[in-house]
């Protein structure tokens, strides 16, 4: 997976017979886990697939009640 500088979504570039190209959403809350993937070829393209990609992160978060920042954020304190 590579970085694409925004948080919650990887690229993926699996060349060969059960592979692909795309982007993957993956946001955590409070314990729930929402994830989803979106292939290039779907969405009509690489820059479509991340404009598609940064909505879904979007409703998403809104979904899970996870608060929009570029900040990691705890949703518990971290044990010690």
């Amino acid at each position: 997976m590579a970085n694409t500088g925004y948080k919650s979504i990887s690229r993926y570039e699996r060349p060969g017979k059960h592979g692909g190209y795309g982007y993957q959403v993956h946001v955590i809350w409070k314990g729930t886990a929402l994830y989803s993937r979106i292939s290039d070829s779907s969405a009509g393209g690489k820059r479509k697939a991340l404009k598609m990609a940064l909505k879904l992160r979007a409703r998403f978060e809104r979904k899970l009640g996870k608060p929009r920042t570029e900040r990691i954020i705890r949703s518990k304190p971290k044990r010690r």
